[in-house]
């Protein structure tokens, strides 16, 4: 699943040379989808707007958007801990 913005030509490309299937919709004229399709799609998109949800929360309130380490392997430790304590979060209640 990837945002609008990454279904440029090249990214679309190396997923297919890497097996991925890539969620975006696609560059050609649309087909006539089935109803299974069309709901196969729906629940994509639904499943991918939690997660930016989430991600939307971790920035606010737990201000990931924040931090500020020099080195990568710092920034790195921070964007798991915070996401840990989201899940523990979530855990307790």
């Amino acid at each position: 699943m990837a945002d609008k913005l990454y279904a440029t030509n090249a990214n679309r490309k190396w997923c297919k040379e890497k097996g991925i299937r890539l969620t975006a919709t696609p560059k050609a004229k649309r087909k006539k989808r089935t109803p299974y399709q069309k709901r196969k799609e729906r629940n994509e998109y639904a499943r991918r707007n939690h997660i930016e949800g989430r991600i939307g929360n971790a920035k606010q309130a737990y201000n990931l958007n924040q931090i500020k380490a020099k080195l990568k392997q710092t920034s790195e430790t921070w964007i798991g801990v915070t996401i840990f304590v989201m899940n523990l979060s979530n855990f307790v209640g």
